[in-house]
């Protein structure tokens, strides 16, 4: 009557696992995404603290990158850039 998968899933439900499991994975991805919104936030704060101004472009990279790699990058270079463009090269 049921494929394996549902009798898996049906089962796990049964006993919380499976509800759990989606539930830590949630909250491991919306931590992951808070600590990269805080790490923009950061930036967005250094390059304002040093006077420089984000234009449209910088703005747009930063809110929509989801690569710690890359924002790092970004990070350091707010520190010693010249003007906010520079982080992008």
């Amino acid at each position: 009557m049921f494929n394996e998968r549902t009798v898996y899933v049906l089962e796990h439900l049964a006993h919380g696992d499976f509800v759990e499991s989606v539930r830590e994975e949630g909250e491991a991805e919306g931590d992951a995404r808070g600590r990269l919104l805080g790490f923009t936030r950061a930036l967005f704060l250094i390059l304002e603290a040093r006077g420089l101004t984000a234009n449209s472009e910088v703005r747009a990279a930063v809110a929509n990158c989801d690569d710690w790699h890359q924002m790092y990058h970004w990070y350091m270079a707010a520190v010693t850039a010249e003007r906010a463009e520079d982080i992008l090269r």
